[in-house]
């Protein structure tokens, strides 16, 4: 057993003298610091201080150079000019929208969906139409035609209509046809018989050979080619994240207070674009059978 023989005080005294030294570096060690904080803080706002008196001139030069540049404007003669300006440069400019939208969506469609016409239209300042005509042979294609064009960039939705071919399929077995023979469904189940075959084959007359139809077979290159035999003509939208508006120059020339002339162009503008003035452009490309084989 440990006994204490040294009375309470003893050890109080060792630890309030402890404290209070403890307690009095704290005090020196925070008036330090706030007394660097101060000095660095004082220091960096005389720094900015003088940056800002240095810096003054020029400012004092550029604010009188943009008054300057406002009085200008305010003049008729002037402001127009900037206008026009900037209507001719906006004009310039979009000629190169709808031929580089196209580029950009043409090597999406697949080759074996044969296009006849691509056409964009503008639906507002954000986004437009992608409108396709064109031909398909299976409705396999016809399914995976949405999942293809979906990968265009900036694509929102697909829509499609058009399919009317009729694929072969495996019928329901009938007194006549105990087989199930391969057949359309407009068609008529295919006889077990041999000779009730032989006239059901007879009288369908399936067209053989060169038919001379649609276009095909003819030497003019230029002309145009209709569904191929066995293909479906189907239409296709596609609505895609794009500003294909024009600019509209009445508008941009009514702001400044003048009337265009008349007989003047209806392209371009700087001010105003909106999708009712846009249209479709003279030169969308329309893509024969051709056309499509070569890209």
């Amino acid at each position: 057993m440990k006994l204490n023989l040294l009375p309470k005080t003893v050890g109080t005294e060792f630890r309030s003298r402890n404290a209070a030294i403890l307690g009095f570096l704290l005090f020196a060690g925070v008036t330090a610091a706030s007394v660097v904080l101060v000095s660095t803080s004082r220091a960096r706002l005389d720094r900015s201080y003088k940056l800002v008196e240095e810096a003054k001139p020029a400012s004092d030069r550029v604010i009188a150079a943009g008054k300057i540049g406002d009085d200008a404007m305010a003049q008729p003669g002037v402001r127009t000019m900037a206008v026009n300006t900037s209507l001719a440069e906006a004009m310039l400019k979009h000629n190169a929208v709808y031929p580089n939208f196209y580029n950009k969506v043409i090597p999406f469609i697949p080759k074996w969906f044969r296009i006849t016409n691509l056409t964009a239209t503008p639906i507002d300042g954000t986004t437009c139409t992608l409108s396709m005509t064109g031909y398909v042979k299976t409705y396999q294609e016809y399914a995976d035609l949405m999942l293809a064009l979906l990968r265009m960039p900036g694509a929102q939705r697909v829509n499609r209509a058009g399919w009317n071919q009729e694929d072969a399929v495996v019928p329901a077995l009938t007194t006549v046809d105990q087989n199930g023979r391969p057949r359309r469904l407009s068609e008529g189940p295919i006889p077990d018989d041999a000779l009730d075959r032989l006239a059901y084959f007879e009288q369908r007359q399936e067209p053989s050979g060169y038919l001379q139809m649609n276009g095909f077979g003819i030497e003019d290159p230029n002309s145009a080619k209709g569904a191929p035999l066995g293909s479906s003509e189907i239409n296709v939208t596609v609505v895609i994240t794009e500003n294909l508006t024009t600019p509209n120059p009445r508008a941009t020339l009514a702001a400044i207070g003048a009337a265009p002339a008349p007989g003047a162009p209806a392209a371009g503008g700087a001010v105003a674009g909106t999708a009712a003035a846009a249209g479709t452009p003279t030169g969308s490309p329309d893509v024969d059978g051709q056309g499509q084989e070569d890209r």
